[in-house]
C-alpha cells in the first residue's frame, strides 16, 4: 500500500522521498511549479546545485527511485506537494 505525504516547499531543498532496495515509483503532484533533484548517498545532504535549478515540473510526474537515491524539491514560491 502506498503512503501519501504532504510537503510545503519553497526556495530551499526539501527531501520528499527516499528509494527502497527493491525500488519504487514515486508520484509527485504540485499545486504550482516546482523543481526536483535526485541525490545518491546520505539522505541528510541536500543537492549541491542551487534551489530552483534541477528538473522543473508543473503539475504531476512519476519518478522511479532505488536504494540510496533521495528526491528533493524546491519552488520559487511556497508550493504544496503531495507525494505517493
Amino acid at each position: 500500500m502506498a503512503t501519501t505525504q504532504n510537503f510545503t516547499v519553497s526556495n530551499s531543498w526539501t527531501r520528499i522521498a527516499s528509494g527502497r532496495a527493491d525500488g519504487q515509483v514515486v508520484k509527485i503532484e504540485g499545486a504550482g511549479p516546482f523543481n526536483l533533484a535526485v541525490t545518491v548517498g546520505s539522505k541528510s545532504i541536500p543537492p549541491t546545485i542551487a534551489p530552483l535549478t534541477g528538473h522543473r515540473i508543473d503539475g504531476t510526474t512519476d519518478l522511479p527511485l532505488v536504494a540510496a537515491q533521495h528526491l528533493w524539491a524546491s519552488a520559487a514560491t511556497s508550493t504544496n506537494l503531495t507525494v505517493t
